[in-house]
């Protein structure tokens, strides 16, 4: 069953839909929420659109990293399996 909740990040109020747990949605629109939130904190000029794409941009960033790790780790792990 699909979990629905309403969820504010920065400072705008968005239902989200998804089949994860309602906690594992508010746990990612907090991720997002502290992301955007820290970015205008260093930047206060930046438009809310611009703090969002670079929070999705650090976002890409963080998820290709752990995509590439966890290619590491498999070809280690086919590595040692395979002598």
């Amino acid at each position: 069953m699909a979990a629905r909740v309403s969820a504010i990040i920065d400072g705008q109020d968005y239902l989200l839909k998804g089949e994860e747990s309602q906690e594992y949605l508010y746990e990612l629109a907090n991720l997002v929420d502290e992301m955007i939130y820290f970015i205008k904190q260093r930047n206060p000029s930046y438009l809310p659109q611009k703090a969002a794409v670079l929070a999705c941009l650090q976002l890409a960033d963080e998820l290709k990293k752990s995509q590439q790790e966890c290619e590491k780790i498999k070809k280690e792990l086919d590595e040692f399996l395979s002598k």
